[in-house]
């Protein structure tokens, strides 16, 4: 057996690999009658609230729900929850299977129509078809001390989306902590919220075939992308859109746009703008149709029926399938979702471009692609066993 010291170099290299992985913190409040409601507290040490819904879901079986609040279930089935940072399990007991009702991939934070508390949603659970996925609601409602249990309200199987409540203390304005409105100034335009943070975010692409395809060169630096749907939503009257690529608008209707935005729809008529989409939840998948490019969904836009949000879904698509280049295509909109389409032709969306064909013909990696994690780790598992 070989009796080697692992090289410096390579334990930094495991090091950095560990910190690429790691998950992101989630908020875990929003702000309430001017006063943030922190939430974190209630944060499950042991990974997870387990309870049973004794009634049954609209009629169907009684099933074993496991939710955490503000991060991933720590599920105590392991052998068949296996939805990736699932935040809420549905398990049935009769079947022995389980699927994520909400992930902590995408949240959004709102205020309940009571006005008693606040609301946290996990978007992006397991797939219902290649456009739909469950997704899961939980209302905490301001109460008295000792009051701390989950209650199953219903699941709304118009929107496949599981409801529930948490009576707490915490969620009391008079728990919280009072916020402060802060103005910005860019340049010579002045903005009390508004949605004119013109910041990209930093993940800007997934993984496809092994490489990471890097869509950060869309981000528009004027503050986003701005095209008429001349043809109409659906029969109705044709829509201005604004949208930007990883990051929020910077729009060009400030009195009407007022909410942080990835993605608006402005009705010329009226003047009203409408979020469908929010920069700060989002998630990212391969085309399911093509499997030629990658899509982008921006969760969390404004209600539509008090119920469920607004959503986007921008398919870039390779553009050696004949897809305009640089271009973006409105497709349609999902009236029974909220969902609205886009269709965006560019070489960035090509696994192809990210690789440099040499010479003789071999192809190799890039300068321009990053190979996927689970690639390197395989890649430290040959070495350490071949030195070992």
């Amino acid at each position: 057996m070989k009796s080697v010291i692992l090289p410096i170099a390579l334990l930094a290299f495991i090091s950095s690999l560990a910190s690429v992985q790691s998950a992101a913190t989630l908020t875990c409040g929003a702000v309430f009658n001017g006063t943030y409601v922190d939430l974190s507290t209630l944060n499950n040490p042991s990974g997870r609230y387990t309870f049973t819904n004794v009634t049954g879901d609209e009629g169907q079986a009684p099933y074993t729900y496991e939710i955490q609040i503000c991060g991933p279930v720590t599920t105590a089935f392991p052998s068949i929850c296996t939805f990736p940072n699932s935040a809420v399990n549905r398990i049935d007991p009769k079947t022995n299977t389980c699927i994520s009702m909400g992930s902590t991939n995408a949240t959004g934070w709102g205020v309940n129509l009571s006005l008693q508390g606040v609301h946290l949603t996990y978007y992006a659970g397991a797939d219902i078809d290649h456009v739909q996925k469950y997704t899961s609601r939980v209302y905490f409602e301001c109460g008295p001390p000792g009051t701390n249990i989950f209650n199953f309200e219903h699941l709304n199987e118009e929107y496949n989306q599981l409801h529930l409540s948490y009576v707490t203390p915490k969620a009391c304005p008079a728990s919280g902590t009072p916020v402060t409105t802060t103005t910005t100034t860019t340049g010579s335009t002045t903005t009390t919220g508004g949605n004119n943070n013109n910041q990209a975010f930093a993940n800007c692409g997934t993984y496809f075939n092994g490489t990471y395809v890097d869509l950060s060169h869309l981000y528009n630096p004027n503050g986003s992308y701005v095209f008429t749907n001349d043809a109409g939503d659906q029969n109705q009257t044709p829509y201005t859109y604004e949208i930007q690529v990883c990051g929020n608008v910077k729009t060009n209707f400030p009195s009407a746009c007022t909410t942080p935005s990835a993605a608006n729809r402005i009705n010329p008529t009226t003047g009203e703008c409408q979020s469908i989409g929010d920069a700060n939840s989002v998630t990212w998948e391969i085309n399911p149709d093509s499997l030629h490019g990658v899509h982008l969904y921006y969760w969390h836009g404004d209600l539509f029926d008090n119920v469920y949000e607004a959503s986007t879904a921008i398919y870039f698509e390779c553009t050696s399938l004949g897809v305009p280049d640089g271009l973006f295509i409105y497709e349609h909109q999902r009236p029974d979702l909220f969902q609205f389409h886009f269709l965006y032709g560019t070489k960035y969306a090509c696994p192809q471009y990210y690789l440099t064909t040499t010479g003789d013909g071999t192809t190799t990696t890039g300068a321009a692609a990053v190979t996927s994690p689970t690639f390197y780790l395989a890649s430290i598992l040959f070495v350490l066993a071949f030195l070992f």
